[in-house]
């Protein structure tokens, strides 16, 4: 076993956030690069993985959120006979949220 390096650089883009009449325009999208050396070591080979992320979040109401995500990416090597994956991982989320907490109650 060695260290674990994982390095990613990403960034999201909210077309306008103010835009109460289009959902579509306060969706929040974003996109980043993602690269990791595994901690395991074989024959003499480093296992590296590097994946490309995409994803959104849906504006529900004023403050909830429906989540999406997709991750493609590359594991392994076909170096010294080792192995390589190609991989798709789905993620898919709520964040619900409700403000009605923080209303005072008033009683007549």
């Amino acid at each position: 076993m060695r260290e674990a390096i994982k390095v990613g650089l990403g960034f999201r883009i909210v077309p306008d956030y103010l835009a109460i009449d289009s959902p579509l325009k306060r969706t929040t999208y974003r996109f980043g690069l993602e690269y990791q050396q595994t901690p395991y070591y074989l024959n003499q080979t480093n296992i590296n993985d590097i994946g490309i992320n995409f994803g959104a979040s849906f504006p529900v109401n004023q403050l909830s959120l429906v989540n999406l995500a997709v991750k493609v990416g590359q594991r392994g090597t076909t170096d010294n006979g080792l192995i390589q994956e190609n991989y798709v991982n789905f993620t898919f989320g709520f964040s619900l949220n409700d403000n009605s907490w923080f209303y005072k109650r008033v009683f007549e």
